[in-house]
């Protein structure tokens, strides 16, 4: 069944079942690629296998990008500190400036880019704190921390991970009480794929420092 025919929570657009196509192909790619050069041995051989996944990655996500629209730009700003916000503290969250990320990498670079709403930002981030263990973030760390500088290498990796991230944290933030209606596609996308996958992959992934993408000065994606 396609995702359009089980998530009335997505905006129908035209065109939307290429873009959910290239869309998944090209995040199997990057994953494909994150992991793939992570493990890599330091020889030409695992430097030739690198290479070759990252171009094969790369030639995903520029599909993607010629086939999908543009995300649409919110209004929200993610730099700000907000106390009070369904229960949240400074404390709890900080902002989305990579100090309160609480190890959600990807959706965090996006809510800095715009492109995810900070309390649905928030929401996700006590959600992942309270559903998701050590080891699943150990997985999703081994490949979100290398998608991240690949997005901010290449802009079009931050606009094929805008699509699965936003289902992902809009449905989440229905979980945890901040949005209406639920995300069909989102919670696919964090049962059947996120959870086992990260939960699989942190059996053996080591604990990495994901504060670090944010130690060097303004660093991240540009200003939409």
């Amino acid at each position: 069944m396609k995702v359009l025919e089980y998530s009335q929570s997505i905006e129908v657009h035209a065109g939307y079942d290429e873009c959910t196509t290239a869309t998944n192909a090209a995040i199997g790619a990057v994953a494909t690629a994150a992991v793939g050069c992570a493990a890599a041995p330091s020889t030409a051989l695992g430097v030739a296998a690198c290479a070759v996944a990252t171009a094969n990655a790369v030639a995903a996500v520029d599909n993607a990008q010629s086939v999908c629209p543009a995300a649409p730009p919110t209004a929200s700003v993610c730099s700000q500190q907000e106390d009070g916000v369904i229960g949240f503290s400074s404390q709890d969250v900080g902002s989305c400036d990579g100090g309160g990320g609480g190890g959600k990498v990807i959706c965090t670079e996006l809510c800095r880019n715009g492109i995810i709403e900070h309390d649905v930002w928030m929401a996700d981030l006590r959600y992942s704190r309270q559903n998701f263990s050590a080891q699943t973030m150990r997985g999703y760390h081994l490949w979100g921390i290398p998608y991240v500088k690949l997005m901010r290498k290449y802009p079009s990796f931050g606009k094929v991970a805008a699509y699965p991230t936003r289902w992902f944290a809009a449905d989440i933030a229905y979980r945890m009480g901040v949005r209406s209606k639920p995300n069909y596609a989102g919670w696919a996308l964090r049962e059947l794929a996120f959870r086992p996958i990260c939960w699989t992959i942190g059996i053996v992934a080591k604990a990495r420092n994901w504060q670090g993408l944010w130690a060097a000065p303004n660093a991240g994606l540009p200003s939409a």
